[in-house]
């Protein structure tokens, strides 16, 4: 009977030890998806400056940034605002489809700061600084690129 008692003592403790881990997994598992959609929203973000940079003629990397205001975001359509500005917006950003088995629910929300910098002659550097809301952690992600238009 002793033996009995120790051995469910012993699986009960490794038992509550591994149930323990399932708060951290969880915690891991929302944050690397918040991650991966930060980085799919920079890809689009980006892109899409740099698709309107090429439009651009006779001005500098400097005025860039008001000359691409209102980046439009198309894939997937339902971001919303459906534009980017140039700048430092604590607005939740997010992107909801519109259908599916779930109904409207708001599958990622974030913050961002959108910074344009001449890096040389024609070329202006772009960082995207995220913040996913609903982490735990308040170290944005940042993106950055080079434009470059060969139009001036």
């Amino acid at each position: 009977m002793v033996e009995v008692a120790i051995a469910i003592l012993v699986v009960s403790v490794g038992l509550l030890a591994v149930f323990g881990l399932f708060g951290d997994a969880l915690d891991i598992n929302k944050s690397t998806v918040a991650d991966t959609q930060s980085a799919l929203f920079a890809e689009e973000v980006l892109n899409g400056f740099k698709a309107a940079a090429q439009n651009i003629t006779n001005a500098t990397p400097s005025q860039w940034a008001t000359a691409v205001q209102g980046i439009i975001l198309t894939n997937p359509p339902w971001w919303d605002p459906a534009y980017i500005k140039v700048g430092s917006y604590t607005n939740q950003y997010k992107y909801t489809p519109q259908s599916g088995s779930m109904g409207k629910l708001t599958d990622f929300s974030c913050r961002y700061t959108l910074g344009v910098t001449n890096v040389a002659n024609n070329v202006a550097g772009v960082t995207l600084s995220v913040w996913p809301l609903g982490v735990a952690t308040n170290a944005p992600l940042r993106f950055y690129t080079e434009v470059y238009n060969y139009g001036m």
